[in-house]
């Protein structure tokens, strides 16, 4: 058996798109700010599908990336999509809880 440095969740991830073509395989690389983020999408030959999108870390901004990815699932047939985020503090009062203005901070660890 393989050991993946990633644990079981990563092996489960690479039997996911084992045999599937690697232009068919998207990822999201988003690296989020204090007040925005940036994202773009690329396939496992490392070509880049869609152009970098920027967005503020509100819900409507979110949106705009989902939009970006699904018109990019769609041009290129894509039969995997993974978006990865960067890890959240450790400290659990600083995770994932809009505030009145709408604002949130994503709190998804990019390889779990």
């Amino acid at each position: 058996m393989v050991k993946f440095v990633g644990g079981t969740a990563h092996a489960g991830d690479v039997d996911q798109v084992r045999g599937v073509d690697p232009a068919k395989c998207l990822v999201v690389p988003v690296d989020v700010g204090k007040r925005s983020a940036v994202a773009l999408v690329a396939n496992h030959h490392g070509e880049v599908v869609a152009d970098p999108v920027e967005f503020e870390l509100t819900m409507s901004d979110t949106t705009q990336l989902l939009n970006v990815v699904k018109e990019a699932e769609s041009k290129t047939h894509a039969e995997s999509v993974r978006i990865g985020v960067e890890d959240a503090p450790s400290d659990p009062s600083k995770r994932s809880f809009p505030d009145r203005a709408g604002r949130f901070e994503v709190s998804l660890p990019c390889c779990a």
